[in-house]
């Protein structure tokens, strides 16, 4: 059997350890992100549930943030601008609403006193720091 020369081992060494840290800051992040869909998903992909399951999505929302959102009204409000939506969408004005969209449909229209707790839902989720700038940060632990 052929032995590696002594650099090549510590090279194959040191890409299964850049390997298996990429692997495991890849995983947390998406656990991260799918935590955040889990709160916020709803908002953007309304169209394709029902009430009852905006509802609940709603009233969760509202528990975790309950200084922010009042979880009595939100639900109702979240179903009457989701109605809102779709009569726009019918007039073909929108196809398929982003969040940042659904915020400019309240600003525009002036609806904030309408729907103030959805307002507050949008601009929660589009003004959360989500980023994918930690690797560095990340592989700099490789050097200890």
């Amino acid at each position: 059997m052929k032995k590696r020369p002594l650099f090549l081992g510590r090279r194959v060494e040191t890409f299964i350890v850049i390997m298996d840290k990429l692997d495991i800051c890849q995983l947390k992040r998406l656990e991260q992100y799918n935590d955040l869909d889990r709160k916020f998903g709803f908002l953007t992909y309304f169209k394709s549930m029902t009430e009852k399951e905006i509802v609940d999505m709603a009233k969760y929302l509202g528990k975790i943030y309950p200084d922010d959102l009042d979880c009595d009204i939100f639900p109702e409000e979240i179903i009457h601008f989701t109605k809102l939506v779709d009569k726009q969408d019918e007039e073909g004005q929108i196809k398929m609403p982003s969040a940042l969209k659904c915020l400019q449909i309240i600003h525009d229209n002036k609806l904030n006193s309408v729907f103030p707790n959805v307002e507050v839902a949008y601009r929660l989720y589009l003004c959360l720091p989500v980023a994918n700038c930690s690797a560095e940060r990340a592989f700099s632990k490789l050097k200890e």
